[in-house]
């Protein structure tokens, strides 16, 4: 009765593996399934305009494809995307925004701010190299609010809202407080 009781326990410990398994291949499937229409979605609008050759429209693709994978929104991409071909931005330069943007991201800044920037640049009419230099700009400025946030931290002062004060020192540099007037 015991040897009994011990093979149906493993046999269902070997169904609910095997239940695991196959959840999980098939959610991994779906998700997969999703980011191949999102990157056909993107390469479609791509694809709309004369103005990208297929070497260009692929590696935009797979600036995208990075950005997505580093946890900016298939929205927010797709945004910058839209915008860029309505104003037939090149696309060296879309690689150069999504470029910034991934950067900031994998620094762990907050790279909102850099896409919102893109968009309103965009929608301005703005030129392309200005937005380039605004971004990149803006960058730097959230690179060097987070040194001064870091050097805070180390000299044991406490910093809460980080993220919001970080937003706060990169926008008080880029309107030309000096570097040593925020620092501690």
């Amino acid at each position: 009765m015991k040897m009994k009781k011990k093979q149906n326990k493993i046999i269902y410990f070997l169904i609910i593996c095997m239940l695991s398994i196959f959840l999980t291949s098939f959610a991994f499937a779906a998700e997969t399934e999703n980011i191949n229409e999102q990157m056909n979605q993107l390469e479609d609008i791509l694809n709309s305009s004369s103005t990208y050759s297929a070497f260009q429209t692929s590696m935009l693709l797979k600036s995208a494809q990075n950005l997505i994978d580093a946890g900016i929104s298939y929205e927010n991409t797709e945004e910058i995307i839209k915008n860029s071909v309505e104003n037939s931005l090149n696309a060296y330069n879309i690689k150069k925004v999504f470029d910034v943007i991934l950067e900031t991201q994998e620094e762990g800044l907050p790279s909102e701010t850099l896409i919102n920037k893109v968009n309103e640049g965009l929608a301005k009419n703005v030129d392309n190299t200005t937005i380039i230099t605004v971004i990149s700009t803006k960058a730097e400025n959230l690179q060097t609010a987070d040194q001064i946030l870091n050097e805070a931290a180390e000299e044991g002062l406490e910093i809460n809202g980080g993220e919001e004060l970080l937003k706060v020192l990169a926008d008080s540099l880029e309107n030309d407080v000096p570097e040593e007037s925020l620092s501690w």
